[in-house]
């Protein structure tokens, strides 16, 4: 028997629509590493497939009769704690909100269903590929998560040097798989009353970030928007990049807007972290307060690398309350983070900060409990 990591991926398909269903497995059994446990055309046949074929992962419809895929997303997480949920929703205005509210309530990941669904088709075609990357992810963190699963040492905090402290003048969140359910933990949690602005890059198409917009500052006391060009910065508000977009901060004039642009990828997004990192740091300096929480791959680093330079300050999210420790475990392994915080007591210790400043010096990795 092979390795966890090297056991091919047991998929559960659920979707109403039987030719779905089909296509879908045709295209799972291509590859090498999968196969198809079984298939539900809604949620109460997923949560009784579950039980009989225990797949490692479910890829799920959303809009179905009967239990619907919101009600099968809540289930599951309350009976499986641990197995990833892929939402596989239509690519419209209908769907991605639909897709957003998912995120937000804890599905794992989502790929968005093509209008057109002929095989060969280049819409298709190319959904298979993200189909495949984003079931490969989702199993493995899943895996690591389960293999990993034992107390984390309780490191001392090192003795902190102290040369006064600095006001924290913006802060700047960066995050990317497992963000939005991060950020409906965390925005909610923090003041009315903050005094500076926010900044927020989540990994995401076009359209998606609107209808998340929305969602947070339904949820949230602050005011949550998606980002345009030329906006003029406002203390208490995130600011939110627009999917396909970098967002900059600039300052003219003692005026604090936002520059949005269609620049190349950065380490394979648009929005990036990276751009929001850097300009940051030319605008606030030392005042600068950056956060990065989960998500897949290494974008932050090199944004954290200038905030670092200039005098600010990075914190990441721990990896036990990380969906994905790829972005803030880069931030770590780079030696840039200067906190590790769970995300339950991020927003307190973010609140502290902005009340009370931070250190103008202490050591380059400090864990925080």
């Amino acid at each position: 028997m092979g390795s966890p990591e090297s056991r091919r991926i047991r998929v559960l398909v659920v979707d109403d629509s039987a030719a779905v269903r089909h296509l879908i497995s045709q295209a799972l059994r291509a590859q090498p590493d999968m196969e198809v446990a079984g298939c539900a055309e809604n949620g109460l046949a997923a949560l009784e497939r579950v039980a009989v074929d225990r797949p490692d992962v479910v890829l799920l419809d959303l809009e179905m009769p009967g239990m619907d895929g919101f009600e099968a997303l809540r289930e599951l997480k309350k009976r499986y704690v641990g197995l990833p949920v892929l939402v596989f929703s239509s690519y419209t205005a209908q769907g991605t909100t639909a897709t957003v509210d998912a995120l937000l309530a804890g599905a794992d990941e989502y790929a968005t269903k093509p209008g057109s669904l002929e095989p060969g088709s280049i819409p298709w075609v190319t959904t298979q590929g993200e189909l495949a990357l984003k079931l490969r992810a989702v199993t493995r963190r899943a895996r690591r998560f389960e293999q990993s699963r034992m107390p984390e040492p309780q490191i001392e905090p090192a003795a902190v040097s102290v040369r006064g402290r600095v006001p924290v003048r913006a802060v700047a969140i960066g995050t990317s798989s497992g963000g939005p359910e991060a950020l409906a933990a965390l925005l909610p949690r923090l003041s009315p009353a903050l005094r500076v602005p926010l900044f927020l890059v989540q990994h995401m198409p076009r359209s998606f970030t609107a209808a998340l917009a929305k969602r947070l500052n339904d949820k949230s006391k602050l005011r949550v928007v998606e980002a345009t060009h030329g906006q003029i910065v406002e203390p208490g508000v995130v600011h939110l990049a627009p999917g396909d977009y970098h967002m900059q901060v600039s300052s003219r004039a003692g005026k604090v807007s936002l520059l949005l642009d269609e620049g190349p990828l950065e380490n394979g997004c648009r929005p990036s972290v990276d751009p929001l990192f850097r300009s940051a740091s030319d605008v606030y300096g030392t005042g600068l307060l950056a956060v990065v929480l989960t998500g897949i791959g290494t974008d932050g680093v090199e944004g954290a690398r200038k905030v670092t330079a200039a005098g600010g300050h990075v914190w990441v999210q721990d990896e036990r309350s990380s969906a994905v420790w790829g972005m803030p475990g880069a931030v770590v392994r780079a030696g840039l983070a200067r906190r590790t915080y769970s995300l339950d007591a991020m927003a307190a210790c973010i609140e502290s900060a902005i009340a009370e400043g931070l250190p103008v010096r202490y050591p380059a990795v400090e864990r925080g409990f």
